[in-house]
């Protein structure tokens, strides 16, 4: 059987299995890969110098991070899904160019393209008037795409392994002007539902290679803070 019929098959089999016992399951892999992936980062030593956080502020949620980011400038938004948060940017940095990322797909299925078209026509205005710009991609290569020094910020909130964090973040690097913010979402080592992250060290890892400080840091009661990361001038 080649690989193609392989895989259809267990996409049929996994169709077929009742959900009363498919979530367990889930929760019990993704546990497993969970603990395996948070011994292998816990080996990376990613603590921040005191240069690193000497300037950083804490704020209480993103909303009150996106007041103190620069308006009217050149963003992108990596990782969209529904556009609630593309909304807030525009509303509050109201952006001259706002470029959304997104693969727009999902898990089960691959494409999504119902959320695609959602997130299109609840965008058609500002897209007809050439300020939102879709780029339905993988986020290291549509980030890379892009002109370089060309964002005043850019806000990443795609995969949240470790190993597509440190992608996203080295393409941003050339993406954003010398003086721009590269900022993220879910700066936390594990999510309840979704297990073990690794953004906190490939952030970290992140600003010790490249000289980068953390300038801002939110803080919501659920515990999924954004940051904000920026060259050390």
């Amino acid at each position: 059987m080649s690989f193609g019929g392989i895989m259809s098959f267990f996409t049929f089999v996994k169709g077929r299995i009742p959900y009363r016992f498919k979530a367990p399951l889930g929760r019990l892999l993704a546990s497993r890969k969970s603990l395996a992936e948070d011994q292998r980062l816990n080996r990376r030593p990613c603590s921040l110098e005191n240069r690193h956080v000497e300037r950083c502020r804490v704020l209480p949620n993103r909303s009150a991070m996106l007041e103190l980011l620069p308006k009217d400038g050149v963003v992108a938004e990596v990782g969209v899904a529904n556009g609630d948060f593309s909304a807030a940017i525009l509303d509050r940095n109201r952006p001259r160019t706002l470029h959304l990322i997104d693969l727009w797909a999902s898990s089960f299925s691959g494409s999504d393209d119902l959320a695609f078209k959602s997130v299109s026509k609840r965008f058609a205005k500002e897209s007809q008037e050439g300020r939102v710009h879709f780029h339905r991609d993988y986020s290291w290569d549509a980030i890379s795409k892009l002109a370089p020094a060309s964002l005043d910020w850019i806000y990443i909130d795609a995969g949240h392994d470790y190993d597509d964090v440190v992608k996203d973040l080295e393409v941003a690097r050339h993406a954003v002007k010398p003086d721009g913010f590269i900022t993220g979402h879910d700066y936390v080592k594990w999510s309840a539902p979704n297990g073990r992250f690794g953004v906190v060290e490939a952030v970290n890892e992140f600003c010790l290679k490249h000289d980068f400080e953390m300038r801002y840091i939110t803080f919501e009661s659920n515990m999924h803070h954004s940051f904000a990361i920026q060259r050390i001038s």
